[in-house]
């Protein structure tokens, strides 16, 4: 026996699924995504879910469709400036899929409830429209319960960042990360690490000629002024040249911080989309040289 799909139901309650679904990853992830984003994101994902109608395709042309369009909301739903910020908003907006999938399992299994069509990895729920909010509404409760014992994620910071050094100003869009706390091992001068290639046509002639020159391998000893910082991240080691600077000036969330001959170290790796630059929280307290 063939199931009856009432279309306008079968859109009204995908478009619920999806938009609770995305309000969850947006919570656990802190990707930027208004709600009108979020609702026009839900409506395309009501449509892909009309997959359902199609005669039954291959599993593996039924994943692929699965995440490619899981993929794309996720693209509609949010403002993403980086590859790992889509990744995480992707990560949870699966995640909360399989916990909504699982809430629903439950209670038809609990309640024998055969009210759910599946057919191309899209799912025709007859059951109560009541229940299956109560399933939706037990998901969103569980990931607000989370971030408000455990806290939200961090979101991004973006601190506008001048530099000033050899009587050039560079205007630097740098993102302020808490966990960034690289510095001089010597003197403890706090460093700002700025990509080169976003920086280098607005730096002074001198300093170009001393960096290019390093990364060439001109130099069989480093010439004057220019040093090399020792780094550890999650990924691996290595050093970063990097040059004094006169002054560097900070300004996060309004607030606004002044240091004195920090270090600008270069980078030709290339940062985040968008970002020029990185400063820590080790630039919250003014160096004395």
């Amino acid at each position: 026996m063939q199931a009856v799909i009432y279309i306008d139901m079968f859109l009204l309650i995908n478009f619920l699924i999806n938009y609770f679904l995305l309000l969850s990853a947006k919570r656990l992830s802190s990707a930027a995504g208004s709600r009108v984003r979020i609702a026009f994101a839900s409506g395309v994902g009501a449509l892909f879910a009309l997959v359902i109608l199609l005669p039954p395709m291959h599993l593996a042309v039924q994943l692929l469709y699965k995440v490619a369009t899981g993929l794309v909301l996720v693209l509609l739903a949010f403002k993403l400036i980086s590859v790992k910020m889509f990744l995480k908003a992707a990560f949870w907006f699966t995640a909360c899929s399989f916990l909504l999938a699982g809430a629903i399992l439950v209670c038809i299994v609990g309640f024998s409830f055969q009210g759910v069509n599946v057919n191309n990895l899209a799912f025709n729920f007859s059951i109560s429209p009541f229940l299956l909010f109560s399933c939706m509404l037990v998901v969103y409760s569980c990931v607000y319960l989370i971030t408000v014992f455990f806290g939200p994620p961090a979101a991004l910071q973006m601190a506008q960042t001048k530099v000033q050094i050899g009587g050039v100003t560079l205007q630097l869009n740098a993102m302020y990360d808490t966990g960034f706390r690289l510095e001089d091992p010597l003197s403890g001068r706090p460093v700002v690490l700025a990509s080169y290639q976003a920086c280098k046509t607005s730096l002074p002639p001198l300093t170009i000629q001393t960096l290019e020159g390093y990364y060439s391998g001109k130099y069989e000893r480093l010439p004057g002024g220019l040093r090399l910082l020792p780094f550890r991240t999650a990924s691996g080691q290595g050093i970063v040249p990097a040059i004094s600077a006169d002054m560097v000036v900070v300004t996060v969330g309004g607030s606004e911080q002044v240091v004195s001959a920090p270090l600008l170290a270069f980078t030709r790796e290339p940062l985040e989309a968008g970002v020029e630059a990185l400063v820590g929280p080790n630039f919250a307290q003014k160096v004395k040289v």
